[in-house]
């Protein structure tokens, strides 16, 4: 406790087993009350960390001291932890400030009372980490989604491609067909035997059209 009134904050790092201790001579006061009643500002930052909240037999917090030694310094350095918890008299620190009539004290209260508590800063810090993260995936998963569609498309124009080669090749073949049959009509005409010869090879070769299609329609 006199580290924490004399400002010797390595005594205080080295001791660290000792912090959150009470003085039980003194209504059990903290090392971080202390600090604040002699306007230590580094040992108040390095404790306010590790003692914040905490009260005396009588309720009194660190900002509560700070507001009774008049150490604005401190009392602004406290607020953002310190300035809802009441004292066994029902009294929050600013409200102490105003019983005591003290201006300066009240002003520095009405400057800082408003800022958000370190503690609602960090969680409103992290939802937003959290909602940036949830957009950055939003739009990576939107990526993904657009060059499946870009490449379904050019599949799907690829498969139209090859429909109208399929298409294309078969009615060739067709008309070639045709011509044949009517070449070898008028070659043999009457003889029923020639006819029958050139039956079988037509009909072989609609078979050969039909196999090439169906390769052709595997590739799709």
């Amino acid at each position: 406790f006199q580290a924490a009134q004399l400002g010797d904050l390595n005594y205080i790092k080295n001791n660290s087993s000792l912090i959150k201790s009470t003085d039980k001579l003194f209504n059990n006061k903290t090392a971080l009350m202390y600090a604040a009643a002699q306007g230590q500002i580094e040992i108040v930052n390095y404790l306010k960390d590790h003692e914040q909240q905490m009260q005396t037999s009588t309720g009194q917090t660190a900002l509560h001291i700070a507001v009774i030694q008049q150490k604005p310094e401190v009392i602004g350095i406290l607020i953002p932890y310190e300035q809802k918890i009441k004292n066994q008299k029902g009294l929050t620190a600013h409200q102490l400030a105003i019983e005591k009539g003290n201006a300066d004290i009240v002003k520095v209260f009405e400057m800082k009372e408003e800022e958000p508590a370190p503690s609602l800063l960090t969680a409103l810090s992290s939802e937003i980490h959290e909602t940036y993260d949830e957009d950055h995936e939003v739009k990576r998963l939107e990526t993904i989604q657009n060059e499946l569609k870009t490449r379904l498309n050019e599949q799907l124009q690829k498969n139209h491609k090859y429909r109208q080669l399929v298409e294309i090749i078969g009615q060739e073949q067709k008309d070639q067909v045709g011509k044949e049959l009517a070449h070898h009509e008028q070659l043999s005409q009457g003889d029923g035997p020639k006819i029958q010869d050139l039956g079988r090879q037509v009909d072989s070769l609609k078979n050969e059209i039909l196999d090439l299609k169906e390769v052709l329609l595997k590739r799709l």
